[in-house]
């Protein structure tokens, strides 16, 4: 009978074990399958958001909450959200497209210096990549958001565009001239908050930029070798390198300066 008795008890606790890795893997699937959906259904929108002209902010309580491509004063405009609210602002929420280099530049002193911290909720693009994110204190990735880079004012310059008197060109001596000082501004910034100036590069170097927006990001471990930490992801890093898989993102990896 004790045996007998063993083996029922036996019987019952691996069935209970199965029962709870059944409905554990099914409540998993259903959840992602749930995200999902409503990540399609937002996505158009929250894109939309994000490449908006006009950046327009709300706060609510110690999370600021910024949406639009950054244009010029704009970094007056945060800063003086951050001094005159009453609560310490914790958080800077982005969906930003990015924008005028010098103004990023200055928000990202602010993050940096207030010890700010990022969640990048669906976009953090060109100059919201090279300033905004590697300055603040915490970063948070959420699932399929991007932290996409496609060069800054220290690319070669085969790779800089600029438009003077209404035509477009790269001539070096050109944008040698045009570029000269906001160069020194980057290296500067970069050096003030402990990161390599070549982060945003790597990528264009590698030429594997995705072909329509020539963007690139970066795994967690190159991320730590340009000197940006504190990053994590709200489902985990494997399951956001799938979602930039999905959505045709390369992963560029570190390189050194020149």
């Amino acid at each position: 009978m004790k045996i007998k008795k063993g083996y029922i008890l036996g019987a019952v606790f691996i069935a209970i074990l199965c029962a709870v890795a059944i409905y554990s893997y099914n409540t998993y699937h259903f959840k992602k399958a749930s995200r999902d959906i409503l990540y399609q259904l937002s996505n158009q929108l929250i894109v939309k958001q994000g490449l908006s002209e006009k950046m327009s902010t709300h706060l609510i309580f110690d999370t600021l909450y910024v949406d639009g491509n950054i244009s010029k004063n704009d970094d007056k405009i945060i800063a003086s959200i951050i001094e005159k609210n009453l609560i310490p602002v914790q958080t800077i929420s982005i969906n930003s497209g990015g924008g005028d280099i010098e103004t990023a530049i200055n928000i990202g002193r602010i993050i940096h210096d207030k010890g700010i911290s990022i969640e990048v909720r669906r976009l953090c693009l060109s100059s919201c990549a090279n300033y905004l994110f590697p300055a603040a204190k915490n970063k948070v990735i959420n699932y399929g958001s991007i932290i996409g880079f496609h060069g800054s004012p220290n690319s070669d310059d085969s790779k800089l565009i600029t438009t003077v008197d209404g035509e477009r060109t790269s001539d070096p001596a050109t944008t040698d001239k045009i570029f000269a000082e906001i160069r020194k501004t980057d290296k500067a910034f970069y050096n003030n908050i402990h990161v390599s100036w070549m982060m945003p590069l790597c990528g264009q170097k590698e030429n594997i930029g995705d072909p329509d927006t020539g963007l690139s990001t970066y795994s967690e471990k190159d991320f730590t070798q340009f000197g940006v930490k504190n990053i994590s992801y709200t489902d985990g890093e494997m399951v956001w390198k799938k979602s930039m898989d999905i959505m045709g993102i390369p992963f560029a990896h570190y390189c050194k300066e020149n």
